[in-house]
């Protein structure tokens, strides 16, 4: 399984083991998830740009009044180096820059959640799905970005055989109801 593009896996996996992927990886992709930005209830800031985005995460902007929110300092709440969400939005928001010191790492999305929610000056970045799961909506509040999507797949060496294939097709399928947004 995987939660970002193929060629990102494959490094992300000779990154952590120091071996070379096969050759004859096949991505089954099963839906597409989308990353949302986060930040505290009582934060006024309701858009960022990619820009914006990309300072706040960097440092180059380190108040929140400068975007139209209240004088006090940015918190950036981001997941462990390891996380594909954070790779996402790393390559995508950030062009690979990277995170300013200090930056609070969390082991896991509810911890990044629980994190924004209760800290005014925070930001975070979380698949939606998190969000949608009992009690995660009131903790945060969303912020509207561009687009972050990244594939969710189910990665075979070679094409699939007929048993995994019944799998991706039911995802794509039928199953898709199953698949909470």
């Amino acid at each position: 399984m995987a939660s970002e593009e193929l060629a990102d896996a494959v490094a992300s996996m000779k990154a952590a083991t120091g071996k070379d992927a096969p050759a004859d990886l096949k991505p089954g992709v099963i839906t597409t998830d989308v990353i949302k930005v986060i930040v505290n209830p009582a934060n006024p800031v309701s858009k960022l740009s990619k820009d914006q985005l990309k300072g706040l995460h960097t440092g180059a902007i380190d108040n929140w009044k400068s975007l139209g929110g209240p004088d006090q300092p940015v918190i950036v709440v981001t997941s462990h180096s390891g996380s594909a969400t954070r790779k996402v939005f790393s390559k995508l928001m950030m062009d690979n820059a990277k995170y300013v010191d200090g930056a609070i790492e969390v082991k896991t999305t509810r911890e990044e959640i629980d994190n924004v929610g209760q800290l005014p000056e925070a930001i975070g970045a979380v698949s939606m799905g998190f969000i949608n799961l009992p009690g995660n909506k009131e903790k945060v509040k969303i912020v509207e970005t561009p687009e972050i999507s990244r594939p969710l797949m189910l990665i075979t060496r070679g094409e699939p055989s007929a048993k995994v294939k019944k799998v991706l097709d039911f995802f794509t399928g039928e199953g898709k109801k199953y698949i909470k947004d």
